[in-house]
C-alpha cells in the first residue's frame, strides 16, 4: 500500500515536473519572440527617424526653392514695370516732336 501512495505522489511529481519544464521552453520561447519584435520596432523606428530627417531636408530645399521663385518673380515683376513705364516714355518723346 505504502508504495503505491508513494507511486502516485512520484507519478505527480514527475508530471508537475514536466508540466514545468514545458511552461519553462514556453517562456523561453516567448521572451525570443519578444526579443525579435523589439528587435524589429527599434529597426522600423530607426528607419522612420531617417525618413523623417530626409522629409525636414527635402522640406527645407522646397522652402528655399519657393522662396527664391518669389524673390525671382517680383524681381520680373519690377523689371516688367520698368519697361513699360520706359515704353510709354519712348512712345511719348515721338508725339511730343510730332506737336
Amino acid at each position: 500500500m505504502c508504495s503505491y501512495v508513494f507511486g502516485k505522489v512520484k507519478a505527480s511529481i514527475d508530471d508537475i515536473f514536466a508540466q514545468l519544464t514545458q511552461k519553462d521552453k514556453d517562456e523561453v520561447k516567448h521572451r525570443d519572440w519578444c526579443n525579435q519584435e523589439l528587435h524589429e520596432s527599434d529597426m522600423n523606428m530607426d528607419d522612420k527617424y531617417q525618413d523623417t530627417g530626409n522629409l525636414d531636408t527635402k522640406q527645407a530645399d522646397l522652402e528655399a526653392a519657393i522662396k527664391k521663385a518669389t524673390e525671382d518673380i517680383a524681381a520680373a515683376k519690377s523689371k516688367i514695370a520698368d519697361t513699360q513705364i520706359a515704353i510709354k516714355k519712348a512712345g511719348e518723346a515721338p508725339k511730343k516732336e510730332n506737336k
